[in-house]
């Protein structure tokens, strides 16, 4: 049993965002848990899994072991010991107990029942997943999680001592997390050896279950091999006859941070497409009839929250014909026109375009894409399968594609150039805007859709460009501040493109506009003065208010829906004369606009014949709680107004 409430664990201790709990107190345990992997509960410097895949296909019987050595020891124990900070009396004192150990060690294994797999298999045709396909399909069978430890807390380490136990029937020893200079955690060996006394080791046995494979005569596994490097994971597969490797390729680049919504424009690879880093690779052998498929994961933390996907492909299916390359229908046909936006040293056509391109039955990634233009064009493709030249003019681009046994696509010749520059005759926003349209010589018609753009989805208005013109283009729904020109480029053999403009284009604020309904002297209360009203801001900005009299500042106003107020003040608190009380509207853009009102309070100041009081009477007055705050700015406002003048 564990010494400690799970929940208890997670729910009240800060944790760095890679270890328990990944981070949050949010959520149960469970929920906490099922957000992290092994690799952030446990450091390691190396560590191998073997996953002995069943018969049935439906779980894999898993031994991993893990080698934690020289100073990334002592960081794990420093971990491991503050860990149970304010939950053990010796948690976080710098010293690793046998408690603290075993405690550790069982809620580990109890989250780690919860915790990502990093693995996904799912059978029939080959794919990367895509709507709808989730390749977290794997999991840990319920409480079949062990999980021990050799040397955490090494027996004849130089500084062991006792400790007391919270178990009576256990003893207890603990060991300093940084040991000394000479790193003696074992007295039996020579220090001069150089071996590492320090280092412990971690032993994992579980089932993972399968979900995904019902006919195992075609199947996909991916691994998540986001930071995680220096392992081995070995699949020893059912004997199944004809059982070989189709496909293998590293994926880069899906964003594995934590704001999910910062992934949502990742584009599911196309199988075969991906170009990966080669820091990760992979081995097979057979053994009596046995596949064994080996990953050597190695993607580099540095790259976070850029992760690594591997996927392999596997199938009984017989090898197919190695066919030469194919155009796909979605490549440009001859005679294409590429619009650029600019010219010089440009990307003309990205991997996510070029990938495609071309059909091959190992992968348009192992395809060789070349292509040629004029001597100035100095085409190149770059790392990341990125096509570049050198444009400065409209001219001609042919390419093709060889596969490894030398065969190819067939050639295409395209035209490409920059079409049109923008620009305007007002850096003012208008409505509608002109924007002036100069067409470049020798391209066919143009349809272009334009719109001026914000943050916001645009509103494009058509047009069709055969020669240099000018168009109008609405500005309605723009706020205050930079406005860019957002451009679609298409027609008749043009391969579409879109692109985004800086003209200096600025829309202004304009003020907020409002006007006073009702003002003046209360009939209840002749002394007490209000003003109210509506108001409006043509931007859609929030408006702020605040009023002043005689230009000293009373305070601010809070509106209500589209209505302001000024609340009443009792001019009986003031000096006999004439005031300027002003109400001041600003919006967000910082445009202000001001209404002003003349107030005479001479007439409070008229002598009246003043009624005795009654000796007998035994009334009070008390003042109403809610006349507080107006009669402390009434007061306070005289009091300012009073020493002013004085």
């Amino acid at each position: 049993m564990p010494l400690l409430s799970n929940d208890s664990y997670l729910g009240n201790k800060s944790i760095r965002m890679e270890q328990f709990g990944g981070g949050s107190s949010e959520g149960s345990f469970e929920e906490r848990c099922s957000r992290i992997t092994f690799e952030d509960i446990f450091e390691y410097t190396k560590a191998e899994y073997h996953f002995q895949i069943d018969q049935d296909w439906q779980s894999a019987e898993v031994f991993a072991k893990a080698w934690i050595n020289w100073s990334m020891a002592d960081v794990v124990r420093e971990r491991l010991d503050s860990y149970l900070e304010g939950f053990l009396p010796s948690g976080g004192d710098g010293w690793l107990s046998t408690d603290e150990r075993d405690a550790v060690m069982s809620i580990a294994a109890d989250c780690i029942e919860h915790t990502i797999t990093r693995i996904g298999i799912r059978d029939g045709p080959p794919h990367r997943g895509g709507v709808g396909v989730d390749w977290k399909n794997t999991s840990w069978e319920g409480d079949s999680i062990i999980v021990n430890e050799v040397n955490g807390v090494p027996s004849r380490h130089s500084e062991i001592r006792t400790c007391e136990s919270y178990n009576l029937n256990t003893p207890c020893y603990e060991i300093p997390v940084i040991p000394s200079e000479n790193r003696d955690c074992d007295t039996d060996i020579d220090n001069t050896l150089g071996l590492d006394e320090c280092r412990f080791i971690l032993y994992l046995n579980s089932t993972l279950e399968l979900s995904g494979i019902s006919d195992p005569e075609s199947f996909t596994i991916a691994l998540n091999a986001s930071n995680m490097s220096n392992a081995e994971l070995k699949f020893s597969f059912p004997l199944t006859n004809d059982l070989r490797l189709d496909m293998w390729e590293e994926c880069e680049g899906r964003y594995v941070g934590l704001d999910i919504d910062l992934g949502d424009d990742y584009v599911t690879p196309l199988r075969g497409s991906c170009i990966g880093d080669q820091s990760s690779n992979y081995s097979l052998d057979s053994n009596n009839d046995i596949l064994n498929y080996t990953i050597f994961p190695n993607s580099d933390k540095i790259n976070w929250p850029s992760g690594e996907d591997i996927f392999a492909d596997f199938t009984t299916l017989p090898v197919p014909i190695d066919n030469p390359p194919v155009w796909t229908e979605a490549a440009p046909i001859d005679g294409t026109w590429f619009p650029l936006h600019e010219t010089g040293e440009v990307i003309w056509a990205d991997w996510e375009q070029i990938s495609t391109w071309f059909n091959d039955e190992l992968g348009v990634s192992n395809l060789d894409i070349s292509c040629f233009g004029d001597l100035n064009s100095s085409i190149r493709q770059n790392i990341n399968g990125s096509l570049y030249a050198n444009i400065e003019y409209l001219q001609e681009i042919t390419c093709e594609a060889r596969d490894s046994s030398g065969q190819t696509s067939g050639n295409r010749t395209w035209h490409i150039g920059k079409p049109i520059l923008l620009s305007t005759t007002s850096q003012s926003l208008q409505n509608p805007h002109p924007i002036y349209i100069e067409v470049s010589d020798n391209w066919p018609p143009l349809a272009i859709s334009i719109a001026l753009y914000q943050d916001v989805e645009p509103i494009f208005s058509e047009f069709l460009i055969e020669s240099s013109t000018y168009v109008n283009v609405t500005s309605i729904g723009l706020t205050p501040g930079a406005v860019k020109v957002k451009m679609i480029i298409a027609g008749e053999n043009i391969y579409q493109s879109m692109s985004i403009y800086d003209l200096g284009i600025i829309k202004e604020s304009s003020p907020p506009f409002f006007v006073a309904s009702s003002t003046g002297f209360s009939i209840s209360e002749p002394s007490h003065w209000s003003a109210r009203g509506q108001f409006s801001d043509p931007d859609g900005e929030e408006v702020s208010f605040s009023f002043f009299i005689d230009d000293s500042l009373m305070g601010t106003l809070e509106p209500s829906g589209n209505t302001w107020e000024i609340p009443e003040i009792n001019f009986n608190l003031w000096p006999e004369g004439e005031y300027e009380i002003k109400l001041e509207g600003c919006d967000e853009s910082g445009i202000c606009a001001i209404i002003l009102f003349e107030v005479n309070n001479s007439h409070l100041y008229v002598e009246e014949l003043v009624q005795p009081i009654s000796q007998d009477s035994n009334e009070e007055r008390f003042i109403p709680f809610t006349n507080l705050y107006l009669i402390f700015i009434s007061v306070a406002g005289a009091l300012m107004y009073t020493i002013r003048r004085d």
